[in-house]
């Protein structure tokens, strides 16, 4: 059971980075539309910027889970790298365990916000009637998906610190 939620779960994430690369590829062709058009024909495509702008939300956080499995994310870990592995491991626990809470703060106050920004059917501007709770959705969501991603990391390496990391080293090699 656990590892068919797990398995759903990386799905969801990939599917989320996915999102993220269409984004990517839509917002650098809508962009190089507005700039021809702009540049050749002095017109523009009046909603481009602002899903630019409502963009930059979504990718920051569509691929964010997925960067933190890979451990792809910015990581300064020059003062770690220097200490045992077994307290290398601990640390990444005990950091991950704090990272998956601030996460949680962070979803759960992105969720009262987004909610109460559709209970009010609050709009960024009268001339674009735009819900600014379908920009907001997306924070409490991804840090949802990132506190999950950090306990899972808080587990996997809990789980290390059991066996121990030489033990470890020695099975791969073996």
């Amino acid at each position: 059971m656990i590892s068919r939620l797990s398995h759903l779960f990386d799905e969801l994430v990939r599917f989320l980075s996915v999102l993220a690369w269409f984004l990517v590829i839509f917002l650098t062709l809508g962009i190089s539309c507005e700039v021809v058009l702009r540049y050749f024909f002095s017109r523009s495509l009046a909603w481009m910027t602002p899903y630019a702008e409502f963009s930059l939300v979504y990718l920051t956080f569509l691929g964010a889970p997925l960067l933190l499995r890979r451990n792809e994310h910015v990581n300064l870990d020059f003062i770690v790298s220097l200490l045992a592995p077994r307290t290398q491991i601990l640390l990444t626990v005990l950091t991950s365990i704090l990272g998956a809470l601030g996460c949680l703060m962070i979803a759960s106050s992105g969720t009262y916000i987004t909610w109460d920004l559709y209970r009010r059917h609050v709009v960024f501007t009268e001339e674009m009637d735009f819900p600014q709770w379908v920009v907001v959705v997306v924070i409490p969501l991804a840090t949802l998906l990132l506190a999950i991603e950090f306990l899972r990391i808080a587990f996997r390496n809990f789980q290390r610190l059991q066996t121990g990391p030489e033990r470890e080293d020695d099975q791969r090699k073996g």
